[in-house]
Order: structure tokens, then sequence, then C-alpha cells
């Protein structure tokens, strides 16, 4: 009996020193720190930098496969005409619109990759564009009119026969959800602004599921 005793007395004092380090050890665990007002402020800034908005929405509006029709004013006369097929898709969250291009140009295969943006912060649209014409890149910046629907960019890319830098100015408007056209402005010798390229996009219905 006094052993037992003993024994209980010996297994509660254990129980009761634990349960004191075990309430020591949480009273010691470090406190979570509060955030800094320059820390809240930076974290908003970056959040409004991420968000997606109007202007995401618009680029969105080119989702899809879409059939082409180019018209290229780089001689005197009729424009050369060629044909294509043009699969977009928003990626990263929907804040960019991923471009791929194949079809023919100057009677050869011609592929293209663009990537456009509207960037919150700069609060323009920023795009990057590499073709299998060439090994630079031709950059851009511009604007978004949400009530006429329609881009407005300006382009720079250096000219393989100079080696300086070249200017360009695109356009893009909507005809409807189906369809939309793309037009680059050049100078021409005298300085002044000539057509180059004409693109017109109509809209792939998408694929029915076979019926069985």
């Amino acid at each position: 009996m006094k052993k037992t005793l003993a024994g209980l007395a010996v297994a509660l004092s254990l129980a009761l020193n634990l349960s004191s380090a075990a309430q020591e050890m949480k009273a010691e665990e470090p406190k979570t720190p509060q955030m800094s007002a320059q820390m809240r402020a930076m974290m908003e800034a970056y959040a409004r930098g991420a968000a997606v908005g109007k202007e995401h929405e618009f680029l969105a509006r080119m989702e899809g496969t879409w059939v082409c029709t180019l018209k290229s004013y780089m001689a005197p006369g009729e424009p050369e005409v060629s044909y294509g097929l043009s699969e977009n898709r928003m990626v990263l969250g929907g804040r960019f619109l991923l471009q791929t291009f194949r079809g023919t140009a100057m009677g050869q295969p011609f592929e293209g990759m663009g990537l456009t943006g509207f960037d919150n912060v700069q609060k323009k649209v920023v795009g990057y564009w590499v073709d299998s014409m060439g090994t630079g890149v031709m950059t851009s910046e511009g604007t978004v009119d949400l009530a006429k629907g329609t881009l407005s960019t300006r382009s720079t890319y250096v000219n393989p026969l100079t080696g300086r830098p070249e200017f360009s100015r695109e356009e893009l408007a909507f005809q409807g959800p189906d369809a939309f056209t793309f037009k680059m402005y050049g100078k021409d010798p005298q300085g002044g602004e000539v057509l180059q390229v004409e693109i017109t996009y109509h809209r792939l219905p998408p694929k029915e599921p076979c019926k069985k």
C-alpha cells in the first residue's frame, strides 16, 4: 500500500512538472510580428499591380482559333495575299494573351509568337513578338479604348538591312465578337506613313464532339 501511494505521488509530481514545462514553452513561443504600415502598403501595391482588369478582359476577347487573311503591301501594286491560322489563349491567370501563328509569308512557311498584356503599373499595353523571319524581338507599347473596342500600339524592332531601330504603328479593331482586323503602318522613303500589313481574323467555330 505504501509503495502504491509512493508511486502515485511520483506520477502526480511528473505530470505537474510536465504541465508546467509545457505552459512555459507555450509562453515562450514567438508571437507573429505585426505587419508594419510600410509592408502593408507594399503588399497592397503589388496586389493592384497583379489585378486582372477590364483591359485584360478586352485581350481575352481574342482567345480562340482564328482563320487569318494577310495582305502585304511591301511593293507597289496589288498586295500579296496569304493565309494562316492563329491560336490565342490567356495565360498566367488571365494577365497575358499568348498568340501562336502559322501560315505563309512571301511564299514561304511562316511562324510567329506574341505575348500581349496590360501593365497596371505603367497604365499601358505591353507586347512582344518573335517569328521565323528573324532572330530579333519586336516590342510594343500602347493603349486600349474599351468603348470603341480598339487597341493602338507603337512598336520597335531592328531592321536587318540597316542594323538600326525601325518604328511602326499598329491598329486593332473588333467588328463584333467573331472578327477583328490588325493593320501595321510604317514609314515610306519620303518619311510619310504607309500601310504595310493588314490581317483579317475570323473566328473558327469550336469543334463539335463526335457523335456515336
